[in-house]
């Protein structure tokens, strides 16, 4: 196998590993509180504080990236994001779990950033296309971590079996790629025709790109946190049904980001992000004006689908050499600083419905997330081609 293809196996082994890990650590959650006996305003504040640590921690990634490559930071966030997994299960003191849980947090961003700029880098010397296929491995580690919860907890397993059975996984699968991840970002000039042709400047084009990420981000947060509750109150689910709207829109966001490197190698970036967009939006205002739960769960669905590939195509415009700025090392940095406006967006989502909720109901708040849908359409053709490399892949890769 040559050197690139086992740096693509790697790269899947990272977010699979990153994706098991972010699983388990949220949805076991509830069992953690009732095992150290945490308040429901501590558990608020670490489920706060992760994001927070997290957008600290990409930063930290991106300034690493810069003097010292992806691989090699990779190297270390993944095994140590495994560690840190493993505390939580192994310490019997709520302080120092609150404090595992923390650097959880920020390994999470550290990882976070520097897997996503390492994808990039493979897909470059690719010379196609390849990050929507590694955000569907994440996607799907994801609910298998949930399947593993679950099976955990109906089990009545410990929180250390619980915690240290998927963190043992996690760091299987990164010590059997660990050696593979490329060492650093690949030598890629900018598309000198492509440059002449910009109309905005390389920032303006990040900014508009990781607009669109935070909207799509909110409406992902907005869905997996309140869907459930938006099919018991608005529509009367059952608790067997209600939670398939969380399913529903996973299970269409993993499929999206299967099929997303082909429709942007086919249609581009823009194209496929604009009709995402509008895909997602429709879904929106179906769930929100659904009569019925089933009405609803198709129209999470749709917007699963629709939103599916925003962030994938946001991450990899973000790392091209002309949106990053030119320069080899700057792809991290402007990944990093769109990993943060994606975290804002897991912020903001909470953040409608403690506002908009109270004086009106779910389905008002729902109607608001709908209308961030525009906003990611309008942001589509800052995309450009990000899902097609410019540089051929046998002048900047290795093949051994």
């Amino acid at each position: 196998m040559s050197r690139i293809r086992r740096a693509r196996a790697a790269a899947y082994g990272s977010f699979a590993s990153q994706g098991l890990c972010y699983s388990v650590v949220l949805t076991r959650m509830p069992r953690v509180q009732r095992a150290y006996g945490l308040s429901d305003g501590t558990v608020n504040l670490v489920l706060l504080a992760l994001p927070i640590s997290a957008a600290a921690g990409s930063l930290v990634s991106g300034a690493c990236i810069r003097r010292y490559g992806a691989g090699a930071v990779l190297r270390v966030a993944q095994p140590a994001l495994c560690l840190a997994v493993m505390a939580i299960g192994i310490f019997g003191q709520a302080a120092a779990v609150v404090v595992a849980l923390c650097l959880c947090g920020v390994f999470f961003g550290l990882m976070d950033t520097a897997m996503t700029t390492h994808g990039i880098d493979v897909q470059l010397r690719h010379g196609r296309s390849l990050i929507g296929g590694f955000f569907a491995v994440w996607g799907t580690s994801v609910m298998l971590g949930s399947v593993w919860v679950a099976i955990a907890n109906k089990n009545d397993l410990s929180v250390s079996e619980g915690f240290l059975t998927a963190a043992l996984a996690a760091l299987a699968l990164t010590l059997a790629t660990w050696r593979n991840i490329l060492p650093g970002r690949p030598q890629m000039p900018p598309h000198p025709g492509r440059l002449g042709r910009r109309r905005s400047s390389p920032s303006r084009t990040l900014v508009a790109i990781c607009l669109a990420m935070v909207c799509a981000a909110t409406a992902e947060a907005a869905v997996t946190g309140f869907a459930v509750r938006y099919m018991n109150d608005e529509l009367a689910g059952t608790d067997s049904v209600a939670p398939l709207a969380v399913t529903a829109f996973m299970a269409a966001l993993v499929l999206g980001r299967t099929i997303v490197d082909r429709l942007a190698g086919r249609y581009g970036a823009a194209a496929t992000v604009r009709s995402g967009a509008v895909l997602g939006g429709f879904g929106l205002a179906a769930a929100v004006a659904a009569p019925h739960p089933a009405v609803a769960l198709c129209g999470f669905a749709l917007a699963g689908l629709g939103l599916s590939v925003v962030s994938p195509l946001g991450y990899a415009a973000a790392g091209r050499p002309d949106v990053a700025g030119g320069a080899n090392a700057a792809a991290g940095t402007a990944v990093a600083g769109a990993n943060v406006f994606n975290y804002a967006g897991f912020v903001l989502g909470p953040a409608v419905f403690a506002v908009v909720q109270p004086p009106t109901n779910s389905r008002a708040c729902f109607l608001v997330i709908a209308l961030l849908t525009p906003v990611i359409a309008a942001m589509a053709g800052r995309f450009g081609a990000a899902a097609a490399p410019t540089a051929e892949p046998r002048r900047v890769g290795t093949v051994s």
